[in-house]
């Protein structure tokens, strides 16, 4: 069964919604587990949102390489 989580940038504020399997959620939230292991269907930016609550556009523009 899907559930569907809506996750808020700590920065941005931008909303994303994220499709996982309720179990995999309830799994999570148990905190025994690794992110990366129960959801290796989400792309590493939305595990990201979930981990430390950066969205994916604004972790790659605190950890660009800065130009030359």
């Amino acid at each position: 069964m899907k559930h569907f989580q809506t996750v808020t940038c700590h920065n941005c504020k931008t909303k994303d919604v994220l499709e996982v399997e309720v179990e995999d959620w309830k799994k999570w939230l148990t905190g025994h587990f690794f992110t990366q292991d129960v959801f290796p269907y989400l792309t590493a930016g939305e595990r990201e949102l979930l981990i430390s609550g950066c969205c994916d556009s604004c972790w790659n523009a605190m950890f660009s390489e800065p130009e030359a």
